[in-house]
């Protein structure tokens, strides 16, 4: 037991006290604690807003976004792996605080309203000042585009990023065991994205949002699929595959559940980044990107699914709408909108394609998982000679 004495009019550290568990007095508040180094100590009490001093680090890094404060992480394991003795603190949105304020690569963790200083502050959060661009887009991948920046920023500091940096997080049991419950194979889902030209779905003639998973979901009866989103989609509700978790969770449950999948489906989002990160095959919906390695980063097993667009042609595109823009991240996506072609780069990703994806690229790897001792997850189903996935590539059921 450590007690940390804090000045009630100043909120200062007065002592730190180990093996005593000290009682507040009428000049100070005592903070107890299970943690010894100064350094964690510190850590702990200002993320707990619980100091009213503005706190110093060695190097104070901004940015907001799960995913890119995710192609981040490279830069400082890379710098803190160099420097090891530096006092490294993150400033990013609230709700993405619990997932890193444990990570060791960290002395603190706050949000944007938490008043905290470095004496290098590396803030990224106006992308647009110093990322560099091609027609109007991305020239690297973003990590590249981070390191060059801080590098600009720490001029007397030497390093290289460090694509292999682990995400340590403290994992919701519960959400734990919902997944590892599951018989046979576990697929992650993502419908819904930021970006409404990043989903897979699209609107009906009513203005719905009507999402391509349900047909995936229905051709492939012999997997498991898990759910996510901030909110809750209806739409997935009392499919017997389906364990519908939309809505349901905060950053460290949706962070357990893609460590325990086997694989997942998802449009470019952070949900993307986050299975990116945790090393999960991830097959990845990008639609009318060129380069979707720039927004991959350094993850090794995420499979990208693009779909090339066409030269302008009046007459077939009067018979057949496509689309015929470069590149969405031109800023013409504009364009898109209430055409005819409207999604058409994602409407073109068919479940078909995505199985090939997995077959070439995800299957074989999938040693470790319960799906190989019950591929077809006997407790639920019974194959059917219409299965899809016993009849593609030639598999027939006896």
């Amino acid at each position: 037991m450590v007690s940390v004495l804090i000045d009630k009019n100043t909120k200062k550290i007065i002592s730190i006290v180990e093996g005593q568990k000290l009682r507040s007095t009428s000049e100070y508040d005592v903070h107890y604690t299970e943690k010894i180094d100064e350094s964690e100590i510190l850590k702990e009490l200002s993320s707990l807003g619980i100091l009213g001093e503005t706190v110093f680090f060695d190097i104070l890094f901004k940015r907001d976004a799960l995913g890119d404060v995710l192609m981040l992480m490279p830069v400082i394991a890379g710098l803190k792996n160099e420097y090891p003795y530096l006092k490294i603190a993150l400033q990013t949105d609230e709700w993405i605080v619990p997932l890193f304020e444990t990570n060791k690569l960290f002395d603190s963790v706050v949000d944007f309203r938490t008043s905290i200083s470095g004496h290098h502050e590396v803030d990224l959060c106006k992308i647009g000042d110093f990322i560099a661009s091609r027609d109007g887009r991305e020239n690297q991948h973003r990590t590249l585009y981070y390191e060059d920046r801080t590098k600009e920023i720490l001029s007397d500091y030497s390093f290289t990023s460090k694509g292999n940096f682990e995400l340590y997080f403290q994992e919701n049991i519960n959400f734990k065991e919902k997944v590892l419950e599951l018989n046979g194979l576990k697929v992650l889902l993502a419908p819904k994205s930021k970006s409404y030209f990043r989903m897979w779905g699209y609107r009906d003639y009513d203005e719905k949002n009507y999402h391509r998973e349900l047909e995936l979901i229905k051709q492939l009866p012999e997997w498991n699929f898990v759910i996510l989103d901030v909110e809750h989609l209806d739409q997935f509700d009392k499919i017997d595959n389906v364990l519908n978790l939309s809505g349901e969770t905060d950053i460290l449950a949706c962070a357990t559940i893609c460590k325990y999948v086997d694989f997942g489906i998802v449009p470019d989002s952070g949900i993307m980044h986050l299975l990116g990160a945790l090393d999960i095959p991830t097959i990845a919906l990008f639609g009318n990107v060129t380069e979707p390695e720039y927004r991959i980063s350094k993850y090794e097993k995420v499979f990208p699914v693009t779909t090339p667009t066409k030269k302008f042609n009046s007459r077939s595109y009067k018979k057949e709408p496509y689309c015929h823009i470069s590149n969405c991240w031109d800023g013409q996506v504009h364009n898109c909108m209430g055409e005819k072609h409207e999604k058409w780069c994602m409407k073109e990703i068919s479940i078909d394609k995505i199985l090939n994806i997995y077959e070439q690229d995800i299957k074989g790897g999938l040693t470790s998982s319960s799906f190989i001792n019950n591929p077809y997850n006997f407790k639920k189903y019974t194959i059917k000679p219409s299965s899809k996935l016993l009849n593609y590539k030639g598999i027939r059921s006896s």
